[in-house]
């Protein structure tokens, strides 16, 4: 992964994410990125949203509070760890978690686990693209800021470091699935996506 990643990630912060974001949290986003375009050219570095200070959304009009979350550990060039993970909590006189998931890459060593794989409980874990910050903000604003944001993502600026992040976390995932479905091998998608790599 290049500089242009950190690039493309500190232009969807300032261009796009400002009216989005509690401005603790754009704060806080601001502060990684720049932090990780010092460190991504390097062949080892960490971009950490952590769990106790997430990034948090601002209200939106169902009284519901949205935040996320994003570990990805890259080293020798190649993606070590990835977890991304978002919450969504009722927001009236006792705030309590409505649901949350994970999108995660699993252990190498465990086989019981689809490569990638979403879930909301320890179990099951659904196969699932992976994503990243981008994606993931993308998938918060279509399903809780839709007319908010509708503008935003007729934007060719948005949508072209949309497509940019889709290359980069989702390229490898779809060309898999498609090569297993158009070889008609001896295994089916699922079991290739359980022993994927």
């Amino acid at each position: 992964m290049d500089d242009k990643y950190a690039i493309q990630l500190q232009r969807f912060t300032l261009a796009y994410m400002k009216e989005y974001l509690e401005p603790g949290s754009y704060s806080t986003l601001l502060d990684k990125v720049r932090s990780l375009k010092n460190h991504i050219l390097k062949e080892d570095w960490t971009f950490v949203i952590p769990r106790d200070h997430p990034l948090t959304f601002i209200k939106n009009d169902s009284n519901l509070q949205i935040d996320i979350t994003c570990m990805i550990v890259v080293h020798e060039n190649s993606i070590k760890k990835h977890n991304i993970e978002l919450r969504v909590l009722s927001i009236e006189d006792n705030p309590k978690v409505k649901f949350k998931f994970h999108i995660d890459q699993k252990d190498p060593k465990l086989k019981d686990h689809p490569w990638y794989h979403l879930q909301m409980e320890d179990s099951p874990r659904f196969p699932f693209p992976p994503m990243d910050i981008i994606l993931l903000c993308e998938f918060v604003l279509v399903n809780f800021f839709h007319k908010k944001s509708e503008d935003l993502r007729r934007d060719g600026g948005w949508r072209n470091i949309v497509i940019n992040s889709q290359h980069l976390f989702q390229k490898e995932y779809y060309h898999m699935c498609n090569n297993c479905i158009d070889n008609n091998s001896d295994a089916t998608l699922m079991e290739h996506l359980f022993n994927y790599p």
